[in-house]
């Protein structure tokens, strides 16, 4: 340019470093984020980390623990099963005490937590005379382990004689006893009736001990098989209609338990889980990697599922290309959780360790309110988009009106300094995070989830159409830029023209790209709070920048009169309006191929 001055050079330099930095675009993601936490909140769902709320749009299958998610965690006693008497006991009918009742009892919690063995506890205490609990302390205890798991107690009073309880999955129970082939089918067959009534269905066994010391290993045990006990877990309220609004939102829903596939199965007829194919745990370890990625998109039950195989399915989920959401409120639940893209835990009913391995908390534990988390990140990811593009598309007049005179000797040599750019990246800020965060999105438009977190935020197209946008608004600065200099209105007056020119551009982006589906008539009916306030404060600031002596020469600009600002206005509304009719005729051959849909 040959200005001579270094003063000049280091100004000009630093205008364009600061013009080709899009600094909006990290203050975008943070606000929109942070927007997007707030407004879970309100919903009653904590967020752990600011990546799930970019992750949940995206999210394509849901996997749901069936206990204490779908269902309602109360696990009340329903039945016994004797195997010396082949009787069973109803209790919704007639409870009455029974030894399998008993050594469920010493098989479980001296105080318990679990509403399971709560129950068990308070039909012994309803049922039987003795209670015998104050005359043993429990000496040993193997804990749930195994697989199928089981977990055993071992009891001693003062006499040192020995109470020994065994409860658990029926197959574990099973391999610890010794029973005649007639005596386990009569037990599976038992079982399998129960189950394929929603039940869930544990063993239970007697251990016998004749030394003065307790065993050292559960497998030296010498164990009975007592019979079987079953729990009654109701559906939680509305889930049907949770589940039926997931399949609505475009998610594949899979629940994974470790119960009966028999009781799996008749808890996702009764809620409305598809049941194209059902998966148990035993299947899926003769399947390697690659045969379990075919079968895993039409599987959407999986039965006696342990933590492991949890994790499993999940990672193999995830390396299908699938967002996975997943549930759980459990300690085994926890690597699960943290593997899924989205781990979701349950508020009051979750232990802290599931907690703290989700990114998401249900406060209230209502499921239900994923549907609105899941909309809400579909919304965000739609409204980033357009926080993005306009973004690129103002941006690209600032970098150009920098480097431009350098080429274009009837522009002024330094035509925006520091301040010009420091002023637009302010309003731009607000603009694209406040206006475009708050952008309402009709949920029948959020459909489906949007294509993955790790694509491209912006298909070619769009990034074509955000390019274009930009070049035409430096095309319009250009020519009145142009006009100005054909006029010899002066170096000042000719940047107040480009600058103003900018800045209603700006405005009228703003609007424009508020939808690149529906023209800007139909968007400037739709509410949004905060637009006529950034459009009134950016037009203030400007007039005041113009006319203001002490601000207009800060802003090295001259004052302008009322027909150079509309002729402003009218270039930046001829070089931006341009878009509208494009979109009117994607909406038209969108409504076409709808119309095409329906009478199809």
């Amino acid at each position: 340019m040959g200005s001579g001055s270094a003063l000049h050079g280091l100004i000009h330099g630093l205008t364009m470093a600061m013009s080709v930095l899009p600094e909006e675009i990290p203050v975008a993601l943070s606000t929109f984020m942070a927007f997007g936490a707030y407004r879970l909140l309100k919903h009653g769902i904590i967020t752990r980390s600011p990546k799930t709320v970019e992750t949940l749009g995206s999210a394509t299958v849901i996997c749901l623990d069936k206990t204490g998610t779908l269902t309602q965690n109360l696990m009340n006693v329903t039945h016994t099963f004797s195997l010396k008497t082949n009787r069973e006991i109803a209790f919704d009918k007639s409870p009455k005490p029974s030894e399998v009742l008993e050594y469920a009892m010493w098989a479980s919690e001296e105080n318990p937590f679990d509403p399971m063995e709560k129950s068990i506890h308070n039909y012994y205490t309803e049922l039987f005379k003795v209670d015998e609990r104050k005359n043993y302390r429990m000496v040993k205890e193997f804990p749930l382990s195994g697989k199928p798991p089981v977990m055993t107690h071992v009891f001693q009073n003062e006499n040192k004689k020995f109470i020994i309880g065994c409860k658990g999955a029926l197959e574990g129970v099973l391999k610890l006893c010794s029973l005649s082939p007639e005596q386990k089918d009569v037990i599976h067959k038992q079982g399998l009736i129960y189950a394929k009534n929603g039940l869930r269905v544990l063993g239970v066994a007697k251990g016998h001990w004749d030394s003065s010391h307790y065993p050292e290993l559960q497998k030296d045990i010498e164990f009975e098989f007592l019979g079987l006990i079953t729990f009654w877990d109701p559906p939680t309220p509305h889930i049907k209609n949770v589940i039926q609004g997931f399949y609505e939102a475009g998610l594949d829903v899979k629940m994974i338990t470790g119960d009966y596939k028999e009781t799996a199965v008749a808890i996702a007829k009764q809620i409305g889980i598809k049941l194209n194919k059902v998966l148990t745990g035993s299947e899926l370890a003769e399947l390697n990697d690659d045969a379990l990625k075919e079968t895993l998109s039409s599987v959407n039950v999986f039965a006696r599922i342990d933590p492991e195989t949890k994790l499993r399915i999940i990672n193999v989920l995830k390396q299908t290309g699938q967002i996975v959401s997943m549930t759980g409120d459990g300690v085994n639940d926890a690597p699960a959780l943290k593997s899924a893209h989205i781990g979701i835990a349950m508020g009051s009913k979750g232990t802290d360790v599931a907690k703290g391995a989700a990114g998401l908390i249900l406060s209230n534990n209502d499921l239900s309110k994923m549907i609105d988390a899941i909309f809400l990140g579909r919304r965000i990811n739609e409204n980033l988009t357009k926080a993005i593009r306009y973004i690129i598309s103002i941006h690209i007049p600032i970098i150009l009106l920098v480097m431009l005179p350098i080429f274009f000797k009837w522009l002024p040599s330094q035509l925006f300094s520091p301040i010009h750019v420091i002023f637009l990246e302010l309003i731009m800020g607000p603009t694209c995070s406040i206006v475009y965060e708050n952008e309402n999105i009709p949920k029948e438009k959020l459909k489906y989830p949007v294509d993955s977190r790790n694509k491209n935020l912006l298909h070619l197209s769009q990034l074509w159409i955000t390019i274009v946008q930009g070049l035409m608004i430096t095309v319009g600065c250009l020519i009145i830029g142009y006009y100005g200099s054909y006029y010899e209105m002066g170096e000042f007056k000719i940047r107040s023209l480009i600058f103003s020119t900018l800045i209603f551009s700006n405005i009228l982006l703003t609007l424009i790209n508020r939808s690149f589906s529906q023209t800007i008539f139909k968007t400037l009916k739709q509410k949004n709070t905060y637009v006529p306030v950034i459009i009134f404060i950016s037009i203030i600031l400007l007039l005041l920048i113009l006319n203001v002596p002490y601000i207009t020469n800060f802003f090295s600009g001259s004052p302008l009169q009322i027909q150079e600002y509309l002729f402003s206005f009218v270039i930046a509304l001829i070089f931006t309006i341009w878009i509208e009719p494009l979109k009117y005729w994607e909406g038209r051959k969108d409504s076409l191929k709808s119309e095409q849909k329906i009478t199809g």
